[in-house]
């Protein structure tokens, strides 16, 4: 899994930003000494694009404004509001790697709403998750299917039933910021 940022000044200047900390979960700092086009005196909002790449090569990604709460020589440090809840980071656990690693977060999240959108889980999960897992290693497969089936509880119960209460429309739009924000979380746990 790579994580990729890159950062846009209001004129449409950019540069991919390789070092950067979390600070919490609303706040990051920049140790990348920035250019001088990205950084002129008037700056105080950025327009970030932060991707995470999975092994299989899906993308996920999350749009981010950003202001500029302190400029020291070397670092800035920004803050920054998401649309989507931060509350989506709970369901982060060891288990989220390894879907990531075998199958793809995105591509498991994506064909799980998909499979709520046909109102028929009870009947229609063994196939569903016999069908994710069928490219995955047989020595593995029993592994990251219990993987899948405890991370797709967590994502009905805390995600579907409990942050969008059910609203599968604004489940799927923002499909890609989800799969993102969880993947952050391991960015995160690094950091406090």
């Amino acid at each position: 899994m790579r994580f990729h940022n890159v950062l846009f000044t209001d004129n449409g200047n950019f540069v991919e930003i390789n070092d950067i900390s979390y600070l919490d979960g609303s706040t990051i700092k920049i140790n990348d000494i920035l250019p001088p086009s990205i950084l002129r005196k008037g700056s105080v909002n950025f327009v970030g694009y932060f991707l995470v790449e999975e092994d299989n090569n899906d993308l996920s990604g999350i749009r981010r404004y950003l202001n500029i709460s302190e400029r020291r020589g070397k670092y800035l440090k920004l803050s920054y509001c998401d649309d989507i809840s931060n509350t989506v980071r709970e369901i982060h656990g060891d288990y989220v790697d390894l879907v990531s690693k075998y199958v793809g977060l995105r591509r498991v999240i994506s064909s799980f709403n998909d499979l709520i959108l046909e109102n028929d889980i009870n009947n229609n999960f063994s196939y569903w998750l016999e069908k994710t897992v069928e490219n995955v290693p047989l020595d593995v497969r029993e592994l990251i299917a219990q993987r899948i089936t405890k991370f797709v509880n967590l994502y009905l119960i805390k995600i579907y039933e409990g942050i969008y209460k059910r609203n599968i429309d604004l489940l799927k739009r923002f499909e890609s910021e989800i799969a993102f924000k969880i993947l952050e979380a391991q960015l995160l746990q690094k950091t406090y």
